[in-house]
Order: structure tokens, then sequence, then C-alpha cells
């Protein structure tokens, strides 16, 4: 159900100037699902899906449904997780796909906590924001 929603988010990210002039560009961009490559550089985006569920009818389950995608923008400085953060949200929050996906911001950077992840060599901070994309099943 979500794979395309997937795709779709790792390629608009890669699309945007903005995000890959921080995380890099191309099959190199450090955008991942679910979880950094140990040693892996930084800024980066780490991204999975937390939740989901298909819109109901009277007549049973309809072919929409809504996706919920966590990101986690991830730097070595507080100031650059937010900065990533900026520009991931800039990049997503209203933006209608090409499936005509919507994509919502449920908890930003303003809503949400911030993390200090402990890194091999230095914490690292986390940007979390938490997106609800309405789209079709087919």
């Amino acid at each position: 159900m979500s794979t395309d929603v997937h795709k779709r988010l790792v390629a608009r990210l890669k699309a945007t100037d903005a995000v890959t002039a921080i995380v890099g560009a191309g099959t190199s961009a450090r955008i991942r699902p679910m979880g950094r490559n140990q040693g892996g550089s930084l800024p980066a985006v780490v991204y999975d899906q937390a939740g989901g569920y298909r819109a109901n009818t009277t007549t049973g389950t309809s072919t929409t449904a809504s996706t919920r995608f966590r990101l986690h923008c991830l730097a070595s400085s507080y100031d650059d997780a937010h900065t990533l953060s900026d520009v991931v949200e800039d990049a997503l929050s209203g933006w209608n796909d090409t499936s005509s996906g919507v994509w919502h911001l449920v908890m930003g950077p303003q809503d949400g906590p911030d993390e200090i992840l402990p890194g091999e060599d230095a914490a690292e901070f986390a940007v979390i924001q938490d997106y609800s994309v309405w789209h079709s099943t087919t």
C-alpha cells in the first residue's frame, strides 16, 4: 500500500535543491529508511512509516488511505538539524504529489521534541517531523 508513497517521498526530497545542498544528491544522497548507516555522514534524513489506515465507507473499505511518516533530520549540531528540518518542511508540507497525495505536516519542529542521539564520536541532533499523507491505494 505505501511503497509508492515512500518512493514519492524520497523523489521529492532528492528533487528539492535546498535539501540536496545539505544531504547530497543522486545515489549518494543521505536519505534513508529506518536508520542511518553505521558511521554514515551527517547531515541526513531518516524516515519510517509510523502508521496508516484505509478510509472506510458505509459500503466497506475504500481505495483512499492515510499513511503516516516520521522523518528525523539529523546533523552534528543543533542549528544544522533545524536548518535541514526547515528545508524538508518547505519541500513536503502542503505538497500535492503526482498521485494526488496530499502531504500534511502533523507535527513539526515547533510542536515536537528535539532529540540528542548518541553517536560514535559525538552526539547527533535530531529534529522530528511527522506527516500524514492521504493517497489512493490503486
